[in-house]
């Protein structure tokens, strides 16, 4: 059975429930801080969403105004189906506030490291001596007795967090 919380019905639903605020900017109601109702989309952890005060799974209703409460997307997804009881005090709010902005912290850096891995795999080797260790390169090899080095001078890495700068492309 498909999930109840996908599909039109679900976005009339939620369109319904945002449009009672209209200019409105309504604070989150798990982390406390403003949730900006013009910033849409998946992509966006501090976009606006829609979350059950009584988790859909602990039996609350899906399509119930009173059971739904505005919230940011991230706060959403980190607060899973964990009790209103958890979220009752502003030192709460605060701390959970804390622990969401270093989860958007580090999905920023996943994506951007997407893009970078992106771009990197995209250059040919012989153009990127720098290319650290680990980016899975055409420049980089192991050896049958498991040793690792690089293909374009042969050399074996001292250590794999610095960037190779290949003596021969120095030439």
């Amino acid at each position: 059975m498909a999930d109840p919380r996908s599909g039109r019905k679900w976005f009339e639903f939620t369109t319904r429930y945002w449009e009672q605020f209209g200019e409105y900017n309504p604070p989150c109601a798990l982390c406390g801080e403003i949730v900006n109702t013009s910033i849409r989309g998946r992509l966006n952890p501090w976009s606006r969403s829609v979350d059950h005060i009584i988790p859909v799974e602990s039996g609350g209703k899906v399509y119930d105004l009173n059971n739904v409460q505005g919230v940011h997307r991230l706060c959403n997804t980190s607060r899973g189906s964990k009790p209103m009881s958890e979220f009752d005090t502003p030192k709460k709010r605060q701390s959970f506030r804390k622990v969401v902005e270093a989860l958007a912290v580090v999905q920023e850096v996943k994506r951007e490291h997407t893009y970078v891995t992106a771009e990197i795999t995209e250059t040919p080797a012989q153009q990127r001596p720098w290319a650290p260790w680990g980016w899975y390169s055409s420049n980089e090899g192991v050896r049958p007795n498991g040793e690792y080095y690089y293909k374009c001078c042969d050399q074996k890495p001292t250590n794999t967090n610095i960037l190779h700068e290949c003596p021969k492309q120095a030439l």
